[in-house]
């Protein structure tokens, strides 16, 4: 899980990688052989009971800001590593106003055009219209930020989504239930772990990459 990777000349942060440090784990990943697979593909093979591919990594990035465009794309590209984007889709081309955390606060997000650049090596999926913590809100608000952001991404995209993410990893079991009952396949957690057959759907597990992460540490996260 990546939010921004950062300028050549901006300072990591915990939400902001910097490019330098993406490009080496890329590479890492690479030169390691790891079985980089759509988060889609994953989701498919779980759902079917199939077991997934040796040492396979899928890749996601919340909030769906700018660098996804100009940073992130072109990485992946050159590796040929296919990835998601969660985007907040009510949000789309303004800026992060949902926190004020450094580094991503404020920051530009994808216009729905710009967004839809990414395609198709990044999968765009749903983390809601406006980006609320979801538990907070009832169930009228809940199905609007579930359904509507869901109905958005289809409409833009001609495709339908099928995993979803829990803004800020906020989730419960009426958050869950609700989740399976707007359509997704699958929803995204920040609860760090390996997933496999035994993995709740709407539980998933992923390893949060954050900017202070040394080459050793990010090594360890995905080798061991």
């Amino acid at each position: 899980m990546y939010h921004v990777i950062g300028e050549h000349d901006e300072a990591a942060a915990r939400f902001v990688v910097p490019i330098r440090a993406f490009e080496r784990q890329m590479a890492w990943l690479a030169r390691l052989r790891f079985n980089v697979i759509s988060l889609q593909e994953a989701v498919r093979r779980l759902v079917a009971g199939e077991r997934l591919p040796r040492r396979a990594v899928a890749l996601t990035f919340d909030d769906g800001t700018r660098d996804l465009l100009t940073l992130v794309h072109p990485v992946l590209a050159r590796h040929e590593f296919p990835a998601t984007a969660f985007v907040v889709t009510r949000a789309m081309g303004s800026t992060i106003g949902w926190t004020e955390h450094p580094g991503i606060g404020g920051r530009a997000i994808l216009s729905w055009d710009e967004a839809l650049e990414l395609q198709p090596l990044v999968t765009l999926e749903p983390h809601t219209c406006t980006h609320p913590s979801l538990p907070t809100l009832d169930d009228d608000m809940l199905a609007e930020q579930l359904r509507g952001s869901r109905a958005d991404v289809e409409e833009r995209t001609g495709r339908t989504p099928s995993v979803f993410a829990y803004p800020y990893g906020h989730f419960d079991a009426r958050v869950a239930a609700a989740t399976a009952g707007a359509g997704f396949a699958a929803a995204c957690s920040v609860q760090e772990g390996v997933n496999d057959m035994s993995t709740p759907l709407f539980e998933l597990l992923r390893y949060e990459i954050d900017g202070e992460m040394s080459a050793a540490r990010f090594l360890r996260t995905v080798a061991v």
